[in-house]
């Protein structure tokens, strides 16, 4: 936006807000002065947009980046980038080179960056049976199995009533 300042109209930008945290009012604003004409490095959000095709089968979305830095005129700075996941298969990510920016917008950002990953959600570990005092457990090989010591090499414990000291 545009600023009067003594008598000289200034070209400015939000740089950053802060907030009453109570309230959420504006406490403060910080103004940068640009120049029309001067491209500038900003820093956008990301937001995931569609319903991922590996999410559908079960897979994890996780968004490894949520702001991606861009070079372009100050008027033509957009709110932020949209991602486009629908496409994304189960065990596939997104870079930044995959992101679609908008005319006279160039990425500044490694195009390696990661945006947005899919992966199989982790196998959960059954617990293993738990012996009741009295059963048998399973007998090794020669079938001996050593005192306190499960067939799988595993140590049992026995615990007791705990005693109350004086």
């Amino acid at each position: 936006f545009q600023c009067d300042i003594y008598g000289e109209t200034d070209a400015l930008m939000l740089k950053d807000s802060q907030y009453h945290p109570e309230t959420g009012d504006v406490t403060n604003l910080e103004l940068m002065r640009v120049s029309r004409d001067v491209k500038m490095t900003v820093s956008i959000p990301i937001v995931l947009e569609g319903e991922s095709i590996g999410a559908s089968e079960g897979g994890l979305i996780t968004q490894a980046t949520s702001t991606i830095e861009i070079e372009c005129l100050p008027t033509d700075v957009p709110e932020n980038l949209m991602a486009d996941i629908s496409t994304l298969e189960l065990n596939s990510a997104m870079t930044a080179a995959d992101l679609v920016l908008p005319a006279d917008v160039s990425l500044v950002s490694p195009e390696d960056t990661t945006i947005v990953t899919c992966n199989p959600p982790k196998a959960e570990v059954e617990p293993e049976p738990e012996l009741v005092e009295g059963e048998e457990g399973v007998e090794g090989e020669d079938g001996e199995q050593a005192e306190g010591e499960a067939a799988d090499g595993a140590v049992s414990l026995h615990i007791s009533e705990p005693t109350r000291l004086g």
